[in-house]
């Protein structure tokens, strides 16, 4: 069974009905295309028995709605987006460099730039999902680990969605912050700490995974999380953080430091 094959019934249990859409491309291969979605596991493996090679299109609006930030940079992709922060969730970073925040389902519809580089996906629009490829030769690719819930959408960005004209200019740049009390024994959790990495602004991202690797040394030193369930979490980290453009010699001495910080106790700035 190729990748995208097994993605596309992966997709289909989770009730994200699937449709392909032409190799290295977002074009459907169907018809009607995104109106032929379905999760009917037997349709799907007719479709890339057929076309092996084609990508994954998933419809937005009935089980995610999407953030389309269409720039390398997040930070000055929303530059112009109101304050306001998420509590983490799944994240891809598309082949070409765009960002997609996926969210539960607003109702709101399809919307293109309501600001100067983002698009709102809702209903009557669809996403690729990894790992299909890309025109430019990349590949659409997690930044967040399988299985991360969906979360609301923050207010102040479904009311820029919603608004007539663009919204005025943020002060600070729209960034992600880790959801409190989210795993068994931690105070942090793997998706928000990822997505605080992934998004940060490009000169910040260091200090950011130094903070997020402290913060799970932190939670060792204080019993509120197990070693086992630390180690995996820096897994998580030093790939976002690659994938994000550190080096990763920097990436490991980054997290050595701050996770043997936070081990020891010693308190670091947010």
């Amino acid at each position: 069974m190729s990748d995208l094959l097994d993605q596309a019934l992966h997709c289909a249990r989770a009730d994200w009905p699937v449709f392909p859409c032409k190799p290295t491309g977002s074009a459907p291969l169907t018809k009607r295309g995104f109106h032929d979605a379905t999760t009917d596991v037997n349709q799907i493996r007719r479709w890339w028995t057929r076309h092996p090679d084609a990508s994954i299109g998933v419809p937005t609006g009935i089980a995610f709605d999407v953030l389309d930030v269409d720039h390398n940079d997040f930070a000055e992709g929303v530059a112009d987006l109101p304050d306001c922060t998420t509590e983490g969730g799944p994240i891809v970073r598309s082949g070409g460099g765009n960002w997609h925040l996926y969210f539960k389902p607003t109702g709101l519809g399809r919307r293109i730039r309501f600001s100067n580089h983002c698009d709102w996906l809702g209903t009557d629009g669809y996403v690729i999902v990894p790992p299909s490829g890309h025109e430019s030769g990349g590949t659409y690719e997690w930044f967040t680990a399988g299985g991360i819930d969906l979360t609301d959408a923050p207010a102040a960005l479904v009311e820029a969605v919603m608004a007539d004209s663009k919204p005025k200019a943020s002060q600070t740049p729209y960034r992600a912050v880790s959801l409190p009390l989210s795993t068994p024994s931690g105070s942090w959790s793997a998706s928000g700490l990822i997505a605080r990495v992934a998004t940060a602004p490009d000169g910040e991202r260091n200090a950011a995974l130094n903070w997020a690797a402290h913060a799970v040394g932190g939670d060792v030193h204080l019993g509120k999380t197990s070693t086992a369930d630390a180690i995996a979490a820096l897994g998580q980290l030093a790939t976002a953080a690659e994938r994000a453009g550190l080096e990763t010699s920097e990436v490991d001495l980054t997290i050595e430091s701050g996770y043997r910080a936070g081990l020891a106790g010693k308190k670091v700035s947010a």
